[in-house]
């Protein structure tokens, strides 16, 4: 018995549900933290809102729900073209 159709055909069918499992629709938006000086964004860090969601139960809330965390901040740089 040949098995390597039905070895291709299981890894295309894999293949499919990797794409699929790649970019699942978000249904809340990130958080994003500013820093603002003279009313000019200057830092930003962006979490994910499923790290920070609350719920009653331990399983279902997000990683750094009710925790002091340090955020590293992502500096914003303007390009100049010239």
């Amino acid at each position: 018995m040949n098995k390597l159709p039905l070895f291709h055909s299981c890894d295309s069918l894999l293949m499919i549900f990797k794409l699929f499992n790649l970019k699942p629709q978000q249904s809340m938006p990130d958080v994003f933290v500013w820093v603002i000086s003279s009313g000019k964004r200057t830092a930003y860090q962006r979490i994910p809102a499923r790290d920070l969601i609350y719920s009653i139960v331990d399983e279902e809330s997000g990683r750094d729900c009710g925790r002091v965390q340090t955020l590293f901040l992502k500096v914003l740089v303007k390009v100049i073209c010239i």
